[in-house]
């Protein structure tokens, strides 16, 4: 398990993502920031905030609003096998990862982050301007 409260940038990996509109309906008093755009499917919606950042993160604080009923994608980071969920801070096993396999990381997430902007992009799905 990972401490994210000794996480040097706590917040860092709350991003947007898909989340179930159940869940979003359930917790939409509890939005953090405006939502700048809306992308939604049948039965998922990803709300795109100014700072790209999650729309139930606290800005301030850095807590999650919903930490006890947060979506799945987030329960998994950090200690799941899938490399686009790896932390760069901890191990799966909550051990504080060397500078050089921090580094590593960081750059496989910023080249998925890359492939996944720029395939939004080919589906129409621009990033917000700021």
């Amino acid at each position: 398990m990972i401490d994210c409260s000794k996480c040097p940038d706590k917040g860092c990996c709350c991003g947007i993502f898909q989340m179930d509109k159940k869940l979003v309906e359930k917790h939409k008093g509890k939005f953090q920031v405006e939502t700048e755009k809306i992308v939604e499917d049948k039965n998922w919606i990803a709300l795109l905030t100014k700072d790209l950042g999650c729309i139930f993160l606290n800005r301030k604080t850095k807590n999650c609003m919903i930490y006890e009923d947060r979506p799945e994608v987030c329960r998994l980071y950090g200690i799941s096998k899938d490399p686009r969920l790896q932390c760069p801070y901890f191990k799966r096993s909550g051990a504080r990862r060397s500078p050089g396999s921090q580094k590593k990381v960081e750059k496989k997430i910023d080249s998925m982050t890359k492939q996944i902007m720029a395939e939004g992009e080919r589906k129409g799905i621009t990033p917000i301007p700021n």
